[in-house]
């Protein structure tokens, strides 16, 4: 799996020689490959052959959950979180995570966010959308969410608690009930500092990208564990 996500647009080609647009991501099942691209996502045959696809916007993410699909895209305009039927990608339900905003101009509203990441937690799906971790049933209904202090890149289960990884550098570590145990400062700020006075000018996150087997990547590629 590590070589197509090296080489994503290579592979992707490989296996159909006509598919077009940025490979996002790309899964293997038992009768199936599945190529997400940021305008389309492919269902092929197992010989490469085209079975089904399905027109996104902006897609970030999807997952194969037994008879259906669920994908997450950078949309804002219309709900971003998306499951279908698999192979036939027929509509099932639609969420649409939402969070406040200050706008000059209207002051506080509630606004759709980007989301990025969806996974399988037990007999639950978890979306990591702007600043928010949201948990739904199976049939797209919200359970709980809970909001960090910027946005929400990854997040992972480890032994009944969530760690989810942010933008502001930090891993915010949660309970079942979604209440926070402690948020701990894994990724080092980029500071730009004044070389005659020896002072930081500029200070800047660096978020944490992936959350993967217990190791939290930093996006200046130091590894947290």
């Amino acid at each position: 799996m590590l070589g197509f996500l090296l080489i994503p647009g290579v592979f992707a080609a490989n296996i159909n020689p006509f598919l077009f647009s940025e490979p996002v991501k790309i899964e293997k099942t038992q009768e199936y490959w599945v190529v997400g691209t940021e305008s389309i996502l492919y269902i092929l045959s197992s010989d490469g052959n085209l079975v089904n696809f399905l027109n996104t916007r902006e897609l970030t993410d999807f997952l194969i959950d037994e008879d259906r699909i669920i994908i997450t895209q950078r949309i804002q305009d219309f709900p971003n979180v998306q499951a279908y039927t698999f192979p036939e990608l027929k509509p099932l339900w639609k969420f649409e995570p939402k969070m406040r905003v200050f706008d000059i101009n209207l002051l506080w509203e509630e606004k759709e966010t980007k989301t990025w990441r969806v996974k399988t937690l037990g007999n639950f799906y978890a979306i990591a959308s702007g600043h928010k971790f949201y948990i739904l049933n199976k049939n797209g209904k919200l359970v709980k969410e809970f909001q960090t202090e910027n946005d929400v890149w990854d997040f992972e289960e480890i032994d009944g608690k969530y760690y989810l990884g942010s933008q502001d550098g930090n891993i915010y570590v949660l309970n079942q009930d979604l209440e926070m145990i402690e948020k701990i400062k894994v990724c080092r700020d980029f500071k730009i500092i004044n070389p005659l006075t020896n002072q930081t000018q500029v200070k800047l996150t660096r978020s944490v990208w992936q959350i993967e087997n217990g190791l939290g990547i930093c996006e200046d590629g130091s590894v947290w564990s």
